[in-house]
């Protein structure tokens, strides 16, 4: 099995053989890796130093910011399955963190929005995320930075106008 060169773009030609493809080379491949890394430490932080779950901190800092949300508002705008999206309201209602309203233009909806004691707790929790993305961003130059962001916004909005088409199809 041919093994990809680091320097390459692992990219296979069309008439190659399927058994050679090997799977690190792959850039999706590349990018859950680096997704994983960053959430298994923001995972140990998180638990140890401010008792919430990955998902419960995604939710309560969309909350923090763009409050109040429904649970499919909340899960697209994070590309979330709803039912973790749900289970993380549901814990955070418990630590009194948001709070679930009767969504009155939808009945069947429940509204989430943050609570004072939310809003104080990701405050908290605000410097140390801010503090890892600036360690995470120093490895890279000001360049390579700005050169990865626009990949990545380029990326996302493609996948994300893909997604949307998908989701529309019966």
């Amino acid at each position: 099995m041919r093994k990809e060169n680091p320097e390459g773009s692992g990219a296979q030609g069309a008439d190659e053989d399927y058994d050679e493809i090997v799977l690190e080379s792959f850039l999706t491949y590349k990018i859950s890796i680096l997704a994983k890394l960053i959430d298994r430490r923001t995972i140990r932080v998180m638990a140890q130093e401010f008792d919430l779950k990955l998902s419960e901190m995604r939710v309560l800092a969309q909350l923090a910011n763009h409050s109040p949300g429904t649970v499919r508002y909340l899960a697209r705008r994070m590309h979330m399955d709803r039912a973790d999206v749900s289970r993380a309201t549901s814990a955070l209602i418990e630590k009194k963190y948001i709070l679930r309203k009767v969504d009155k233009s939808d009945g069947r909806s429940a509204l989430f929005q943050v609570t004072p004691k939310g809003l104080e707790h990701y405050r908290k929790i605000l410097p140390t995320r801010v503090a890892e993305n600036a360690r995470i961003s120093s490895i890279l130059t000001e360049e390579e930075n700005t050169v990865l962001r626009r990949a990545i916004a380029k990326l996302t909005a493609e996948l994300t106008a893909e997604a949307e088409v998908l989701d529309q199809k019966p």
